[in-house]
């Protein structure tokens, strides 16, 4: 019986996809509050912060849908050693949270 414990050091990767009714004046600021103490509790966790900045306390890593569907569409069109990278990091991540309105798929 394995307690699913990584075997190597790991640090945070972490992002938020946000609805694309999503207005950076009017919304940012909760999410980024969201994002930190969601990264300060895995941090109380043990789970190093990413000094890559792959985190949602990143404004680059906390966009709506269709933001992120254009970086998707880049990484794969141009692909470049780091658009290999965040491809493979955004590829294999988990989602967690609710689904949006009239999705259920």
């Amino acid at each position: 019986m394995a307690r699913q414990e990584q075997l190597i050091v790991t640090d945070q990767d972490n992002a938020l996809v946000i609805d694309n009714a999503f207005d950076p004046l009017r919304h940012d600021d909760w999410f980024l509050a969201l994002a930190t103490f969601v990264s300060d509790g895995l941090a109380a966790c043990g789970y190093r912060y990413c000094k890559g900045g792959i985190m949602a306390t990143t404004a680059q890593w906390r966009q709506p849908l269709a933001v992120w569907e254009r970086y998707f569409a880049d990484w794969i069109g141009r692909p470049t050693p780091q658009s290999l990278l965040d491809s493979a990091i955004f590829s294999t991540s988990t989602a967690s949270g609710a689904k949006p309105s009239g999705r259920n798929s």
